[in-house]
């Protein structure tokens, strides 16, 4: 992503409900599209990718899931949208976005890492660290469940 864009989706994503600090919130993007977008941006940057099972809880109500979907399909992020939905549904204790979540979930073929690992020791840390709703969908990577947790017990509500 060019580093403009990547301030949009940051942009956006605060305007959604994100608790990114130093960022102002403005909706660059609708909220489906700046979803999307986040998880792109999520698989280079841990920070987001925290974030967004919150974001996604947040907006629960008023977003167009199939919108949503149709826009994670063009950027190849189905199995990131259903691992941040699984999160969301779980912390948020939302019942019906776990019902989505399952509707998208196809048994990965492979395990990947989430996030470009720099070295031996990182991918070490991911193979030990990674939830077990990451591995689910396919994913291994250096974020804990707590991580998410921690955001909701501070941010959601």
């Amino acid at each position: 992503m060019e580093p403009k864009e990547v301030q949009a989706v940051r942009e956006s994503l605060v305007a959604y409900g994100a608790p990114l600090a130093a960022w102002d919130g403005h909706a660059h993007f609708p909220l489906e599209e700046a979803l999307a977008r986040g998880l792109v941006l999520a698989r280079e940057d841990a920070t987001v990718l925290r974030v967004l099972p919150l974001v996604l809880a947040r907006n629960y109500p008023k977003l167009d899931w199939d919108k949503l979907v149709e826009n994670c399909r063009r950027s190849n992020q189905i199995s990131a949208l259903g691992f941040v939905a699984e999160i969301a549904s779980e912390l948020g204790k939302l019942p019906d976005l776990a019902a989505r979540a399952t509707a998208l979930w196809q048994a990965p073929t492979k395990q990947e890492y989430f996030f470009p690992l720099p070295n031996s020791y990182a991918r070490r840390l991911a193979d030990a660290r990674s939830p077990a709703p990451a591995r689910r969908w396919g994913f291994v990577l250096n974020v804990e469940h707590d991580s998410f947790r921690q955001i909701f017990e501070k941010h959601f509500g």
